[in-house]
């Protein structure tokens, strides 16, 4: 029934889920807003009696999104005529979208709410070893992480919340027996446990191989990724450009889904970005075995492998596979066993 919603639409683009519909327009005048309102009466609005439905106006939501904010400023009326009460932040399918496209908001939120699951985890089980404390981890505390963690986890330089994101784990494997005396890196290697960082980066490559087997539709149908395949160079996936000037999209398009996991996948040896026509358990594995060659050394547990101008480390896949030893055992196939020199490099 709900699939003729967004017939016939001109000035707008619905969005649907279950019984939640978003509709998004492009609005750049009074005379776009307009047209928008209109398209909202007879055609949105207009389905639910159509279909003996009840519009909830108390349920509206209007995220106004663009660097003219505050030039071109428009309200909107619901079903009954009230106005539509614009917010700063808007929770969509358990996502918390700012109206500047950051991500900060949502971050503050996981971490709270990952703690808040260790904390009653470590209060409600005495046993402190290693192995039902990493299935209580696994099962209860990780996928509050891991949520759709390909849209909004953290670019490669904000180290603040990739060092929060990474202080939720660092703590609760620091209470596990028999992890007195190591680091971070040396608890989870002893764990056989990835990193925050280095498992969210997992998921976006993964992501990446989907759409491009056609497995998940494309981010857009107008602006989705793109891929080139170029004999020595292998497929890669086209970078979105940068703007030549600073202006407030560039935060939100170095944070995105389309830059950070484009750049991730083109750091992959040519070997696994040509993989084609396999499930995803079996690049999944093969990835994997991959991803052993490139150290996993987390920001707060080693100066890193990766230095920036400002003595700043990181552990980003696309950062640490720059390092010339890294990327040699990537290529040749050779397993990471520790002790690769340090080397400096800018962002």
């Amino acid at each position: 029934m709900i699939e003729d919603l967004d017939c016939d639409l001109l000035h707008s683009v619905a969005s649907k889920y279950a019984d939640d519909t978003r509709v998004t327009a492009k609005i750049s005048s009074q005379e776009e807003a307009q047209c928008f309102q209109k398209e909202l009466d007879e055609k949105i609005y207009a389905w639910g009696p159509a279909n003996n439905m009840k519009l909830n106006g108390e349920k509206f939501e209007h995220l106004h999104v663009g660097h003219n904010l505050n030039q071109v400023k428009s309200s909107y009326t619901d079903p009954s005529g009230n106005i539509i009460v614009e917010k700063d932040h808007i929770k969509d399918l358990g996502v918390t979208l700012s109206n500047r496209l950051t991500w900060t908001r949502h971050i503050e939120e996981v971490i709270s709410k990952a703690r808040i699951m260790s904390s009653w985890a470590l209060r409600t089980f005495t046993t402190r070893k290693k192995d039902p404390m990493a299935t209580i981890w696994n099962s209860q505390v990780r996928p509050v992480l891991d949520y759709c963690s390909p849209l909004w986890s953290p670019c490669p330089t904000d180290f603040k919340n990739i060092d929060l994101l990474e202080g939720v784990q660092r703590a609760f494997t620091r209470r596990i027996e028999g992890m007195e005396g190591l680091n971070y890196a040396q608890r989870l290697k002893e764990l056989k446990m990835n990193s925050v960082q280095r498992r969210q980066e997992r998921y976006k490559i993964l992501y990446i191989y989907k759409i491009k087997e056609q497995l998940v539709p494309n981010i857009s149908d107008t602006h989705g990724l793109q891929f080139s395949q170029r004999g020595r160079h292998g497929c890669k996936c086209v970078v979105p450009s940068y703007p030549l000037y600073q202006n407030k999209a560039v935060t939100a398009r170095n944070s995105s889904f389309a830059l950070t996991a484009s750049s991730l996948w083109n750091t992959l040896p040519r070997s696994i970005r040509n993989i084609s026509g396999l499930s995803v358990d079996s690049f999944k594995r093969k990835l994997d075995k991959q991803l052993k060659k490139c150290p996993d050394e987390p920001r707060c547990s080693a100066i890193g492998l990766y230095i920036d101008m400002h003595g700043r480390s990181s552990n980003s896949i696309t950062h640490v596979a720059k390092n010339p030893q890294v990327k040699r055992n990537m290529e040749d196939g050779e397993d990471y066993v520790g002790g690769l020199p340090r080397w400096p490099s800018f962002v």
